[in-house]
């Protein structure tokens, strides 16, 4: 079964810095991106696939919005790992509030910069402006999706569920193992997001599967749900 890929791809007119999608975005934070009325935007298909294509071992990029997709992905394992990071404490909202809206605005790195990782794939901006516009939507796009992220985890209450809070201890380790492209050597995202196989799973081909059946009812962190 192939990775899910983004339906963004067939949008006309998009926007592009390099051959990243500068995609439209349902948010109130200030930035580059074109505003929606749609209901339904890319941080809501970031989402809604990171449970599924979190444990694919291969990703064929099939145009721009699949890079705004990988790199919406790979930012939900860091905000995942940073209000998981002392396995003793479950965080209660208002922390998880602090912790990513940090994380979301220090510095980042963009394509074309020494520090991003994935330069192989991802072309840099032409000039100064528009590598200020690709950072400005960035940011935009990280804020909104470490909004909608808490509001996934937390629901209405103050402290995660007991299965998303179990889940938030196992993403330690997930976000050690995510798989997402094809034919790249292991390269982490940042310290804890490494491309290598599954240690679950050094069968390969299986992994997922596995990977899903160790904890079937632990891995719905991203499902409407509760």
């Amino acid at each position: 079964m192939p990775a899910y890929h983004s339906t963004f791809l067939a949008e006309a007119d998009t926007r592009l810095v390099g051959n990243f999608a500068v995609l439209p975005l349902r948010t109130k934070f200030r930035g580059p991106a074109y505003p929606t009325a749609e209901d339904y935007d890319i941080i809501d298909e970031v989402l809604d696939l990171f449970r599924a294509n979190s444990f694919f071992r291969n990703f064929e990029i099939k145009g721009p919005a699949d890079r705004t997709l990988i790199y919406g992905i790979l930012f939900i394992t860091d905000c995942l790992s940073a209000i998981s990071a002392n396995k003793n404490v479950v965080v209660d909202r208002s922390e998880a509030n602090r912790i990513l809206n940090t994380l979301a605005l220090e510095h980042f790195s963009i394509p074309g910069d020494a520090g991003f990782p994935l330069n192989s794939l991802y072309a840099p901006p032409r000039d100064r402006t528009e590598a200020e516009m690709l950072r400005g939507y960035l940011a935009q796009f990280r804020q909104e999706l470490a909004v909608r992220l808490i509001d996934r985890v937390y629901g209405s209450s103050d402290k995660p569920s007991k299965r998303k809070a179990l889940f938030l201890k196992i993403s330690r380790l997930l976000t050690r193992y995510l798989i997402v492209l094809a034919g790249i050597h292991p390269s982490p995202f940042h310290e804890q997001v490494a491309l290598v196989d599954n240690p679950f799973c050094p069968e390969g081909e299986s992994q997922k599967e596995k990977v899903i059946e160790r904890a079937p009812a632990d891995f719905d962190l991203l499902k409407e749900s509760e």
